[in-house]
């Protein structure tokens, strides 16, 4: 089984909204704890436990987004929405399967699944609100 390759922060990834880009280093990191605990063959609880915590400032990361989108009044809020369920859904669904037992592992699937989704939803989706954003904080 290969080594899955960690995510490395690129400027590129930046927004221009400082907390929203201090979340999303952290989620980074936490995706790369995941890959580390993977890559190290690490015991399957100390997997679920890191799972855990992704999935809990994932959630708490994409509140934040959402009712800052709210606060601006964006207009692709409820489309944004939906893509954060999917991702909360997908890693949930991760989540109790490593607890119901129906993967010893992670996979590399697994593990590039998120780690391509967090970046491509970072420099798509939320750097399509970041010009919006800067748009209106602009002309207030």
């Amino acid at each position: 089984m290969a080594n899955s390759e960690y995510i490395i922060w690129k400027k590129d990834y930046e927004t221009g909204i400082v907390m929203v880009d201090r979340q999303h280093r952290i989620l980074v990191d936490l995706i790369n704890k995941l890959k580390d605990a993977h890559n190290q063959k690490k015991e399957k609880e100390v997997l679920r436990e890191t799972i855990i915590k992704l999935v809990d400032y994932t959630k708490f990361h994409f509140g934040y987004e959402e009712k800052h989108m709210t606060q601006f009044a964006y207009n692709k809020l409820d489309g944004h929405k939906l893509q954060h369920q999917v991702f909360v859904k997908q890693i949930v669904d991760v989540l109790e399967n490593l607890k119901l037992g129906k993967y010893e592992n992670l996979t590399e699937e697994i593990l590039n699944f998120l780690s391509d989704w967090l970046i491509e939803h970072i420099l798509k989706q939320d750097k399509e609100y970041s010009k919006f954003y800067k748009m209106k904080i602009k002309y207030a």
